[in-house]
């Protein structure tokens, strides 16, 4: 892209990268958080501190963190 850009391409420039995406359940229900202590708040903070080294160690990134009342799928 920065070749394009050097040589003032007037069109859009685009390139190809190779993506993973990952989907991690920590097993919090939304329910569970209707009685947020302290500890469990800090709990959740280291958890999520860890998560964020490793994906950053791999030039990765940390879109969105979300709590739902989904909770586990069991058959």
């Amino acid at each position: 892209m920065l070749s394009s850009y050097r040589i003032k391409q007037k069109s859009w420039a685009g390139e190809l990268r190779q993506v993973t995406i990952l989907f991690i359940n920590l097993g919090i229900k939304a329910s569970s958080l209707n009685t947020v202590t302290p500890q469990s708040l800090n709990e959740l903070q280291i958890i999520v501190r860890h998560l964020q080294a490793i994906i950053y160690s791999y030039q990765g990134s940390l879109n969105k963190f979300l709590i739902d009342d989904k909770g586990k799928a069991t058959p």
